[in-house]
Formats: structure tokens, C-alpha cells, sequence
């Protein structure tokens, strides 16, 4: 639990989780409901991971149709009953704040051309991501397929340089 404001940083049951009985997709709902019993507005579920009968989703800001990676939450749920068995706030908690975002020097059409043509652009979005200076960066995100694996790539939305190719084991559901 933080000192300022008495926010919950972080929490982990770690009970030995039983075999899967509970869907992926019924565990993200209840990770989805979890979020809003905190009273965390505006976020949309990004990732979804699987571990040792564990499902773990990732949550993250809508700024204003813009998805704020730097704020995120992380919600464990235990597939054998449904039961949420971990939480990670830590990025929301330093990282939510109001921030103003310029109109990109690039449109979605001129960044789409530096990304690879054999990509299959299922969906595109503004979001803002930590480069590998720790900068914030406004980029424009493009999720598909290729070769049977799916993808994010981020490329800059001032000078479409590529900023960060994510593969992805499992969608959002």
C-alpha cells in the first residue's frame, strides 16, 4: 500500500492453482470487473497471458482514443475457479496524470508505410509508449499477422522511425 494516499501497489495470493476449469475469455471478464470495482476509468484490456493456470491481463488508459501504455494495470486470475490472485498498480499509480498530446507530424496512411508490407493490419491506434531511452513517445500502433504469429509495432508518429515490435502469444479477448 502507497504512503501517499493509501493506494494498493501491489497484491499476490500465492495458493496453489488447480487445474484450468474457468475459460480465458470468463477469466478477462472477471479481471474486467475487478478494474472497475476499483474505480479505475478508462481502461481497455491489451494483453492477455497465460501461466501455469493463471490467465494475467494487462489494462491500459484510454487517453482520449489514445491507449497510454505507461498506464497500466495487471490482474491476475486463477483459471481453476476464477478467483483474482494477483494485482500490480505500480505503473498506474506513478504514471496517471492529465498530459496534452500535439497532433502528430504524421498521418496513420504516410506511418503505415514503414511498417512491413506483409504485415496484416487487423487494427490501428494512437498509443504512447516508453522508447528504449525511457522518452515517451507518441506512436502509431499496428496489431497483425504475419507468418501465422501476430504482432504490435509501434512506429514514431513525428518521424516513422520504428520504435518496438512486440510479438503476441494470445488477443485480447
Amino acid at each position: 500500500v502507497s504512503k501517499k494516499g493509501g493506494h494498493v501497489v501491489w497484491m499476490l495470493n500465492t495458493r496453489n492453482v488447480g487445474r484450468a476449469q474457468v475459460s480465458l475469455e470468463h477469466a478477462a471478464v472477471k479481471a474486467s470487473r475487478f478494474i472497475k470495482q476499483k474505480n479505475l476509468e478508462n481502461m481497455e484490456l491489451s494483453k492477455t497471458e497465460l501461466f501455469d493456470h493463471e490467465g494475467v491481463f494487462t489494462f491500459v488508459r484510454n487517453d482520449k482514443g489514445i491507449k497510454n501504455y505507461l498506464d497500466a494495470v495487471v490482474v491476475k486470475v486463477a483459471l481453476d475457479n476464477g478467483e483474482v490472485v494477483g494485482y500490480h498498480a505500480e505503473d498506474h499509480i506513478i504514471n496517471n496524470r492529465n498530459r496534452s498530446f500535439t497532433t502528430p507530424k504524421l498521418t496513420v496512411d504516410q506511418a503505415k508505410t514503414h511498417v512491413n508490407r506483409n504485415l496484416k493490419i487487423s487494427e490501428e491506434s494512437l498509443a504512447l509508449i516508453e522508447n528504449d531511452l525511457n522518452q515517451e513517445v507518441l506512436c502509431y500502433e499496428f496489431s497483425g499477422s504475419l507468418d501465422r504469429s501476430f504482432y504490435r509495432i509501434y512506429i514514431n508518429a513525428d518521424t516513422g522511425e520504428e520504435e518496438k515490435v512486440e510479438k503476441i502469444e494470445y488477443l485480447p479477448s
